[in-house]
């Protein structure tokens, strides 16, 4: 049998609520004691007894949470429901971690600088007009089927819902680049109904932004060859786009194509993605730039397709399979 300092011997049965120190005895010294040695029943803790318990018999000066006692331990119970927690937490952090992440959907698309053969045979057709009735050829609904359904987001189609959408450029743009943006955004406005296009530097919707080579290399995180790159963030839920960031590699040794860049990245912005079927190496949203510098007949039959009020964001190739049938 051991007798503790100042105490009662360890086999003496503990009082519930505890007695206090004994008189004369140090009262730090009694309590650190009779906690280690008997601990607290498992639950009481959460009572209102033990409550009302710590106020009437734990000491004046020796306080419920002070540092002057590390004995004090979550009760057993206590411990195990705490472990519990935590599975119950990783679980469902595993279980809802990917709707969290894909509530907002990124695409990032980039334009690389080699190029490619043509055959502008491929680019030519009909070109939809903004209020008519619009029968694609064959080509242009297999192009559609290819470029207007992203990959990222399931192969559904994601697109513009606001009315207007905004775009303005940054960086050391020049007066011909202000030039071409607003001849695509003229030609966009001009092949659908809406959203509507227009130049703003009022909180733009897609910002351009022209910069150095490393600053494209860093921000974009693209490799050498890649010199536009544009990143739009939409719902992956309703599948429609709230922003877009395009990047533009401002080396002076690609200022003869920055018109195809500036296209193509836009065609990104509209909701299109990029192809490398040989087949459309003629079209703008090829993957890599040459020629042409601005929209074909592919991709502005894609656009008048995507932008169709019967296309729903979300849709899939086959919701969309019927609205232009062959000929």
């Amino acid at each position: 049998m051991k007798v503790p300092p100042d105490g009662p011997p360890t086999d003496t049965p503990p009082a519930w609520p505890p007695p206090g120190p004994p008189a004369g005895v140090d009262p730090q010294r009694w309590w650190a004691w009779w906690w280690q040695t008997y601990g607290y029943p498992q639950g009481w803790q959460q009572t209102q007894a033990w409550q009302q318990a710590r106020g009437q018999y734990w000491p004046p000066g020796y306080g419920y949470a002070t540092p002057a006692y590390p004995q004090w331990q979550p009760a057993p119970r206590k411990r195990r429901r705490g472990v519990t927690g935590l599975v119950v937490f990783l679980i469902l952090l595993v279980v809802l971690s990917p709707v969290a992440l894909f509530a907002v959907g990124y695409y990032a698309g980039g334009l690389e600088s080699s190029a490619g053969g043509h055959d502008p045979a491929a680019a030519a057709g009909p070109t939809p007009v903004e209020g008519a009735s619009f029968r694609p050829n064959d080509a242009q609904r297999a192009y559609f089927r290819e470029v207007a359904f992203d990959p990222d987001a399931e192969r559904h189609a994601v697109k513009w819902r606001e009315p207007t959408v905004s775009v303005a450029i940054e960086g050391s743009s020049t007066v011909e680049d202000r030039r071409i943006v607003d001849e695509i955004l003229a030609t966009v406005n001009a092949t659908i109904d809406r959203p509507e296009f227009v130049y703003s530097t009022d909180d733009p919707d897609v910002v351009i932004s022209i910069v150095d080579h490393e600053t494209f290399a860093r921000e974009a995180n693209e490799d050498d060859e890649a010199i536009g790159w544009c990143n739009s963030r939409y719902s992956s839920t309703a599948f429609t786009i709230w922003d877009a960031e395009i990047l533009v590699d401002g080396s002076p040794e690609y200022r003869d194509v920055r018109s195809a860049i500036l296209y193509h990245e836009l065609g990104h912005a509209l909701g299109l993605t990029d192809t490398d079927t040989e087949r459309w190496d003629c079209a703008i949203m090829y993957y890599v730039v040459d020629d042409p510098a601005r929209y074909t007949a592919l991709d502005l039959a894609a656009i008048g397709m995507l932008y169709d009020p019967r296309v729903e964001a979300g849709d899939t190739v086959r919701d969309v399979a019927d609205l232009w049938p062959p000929d």
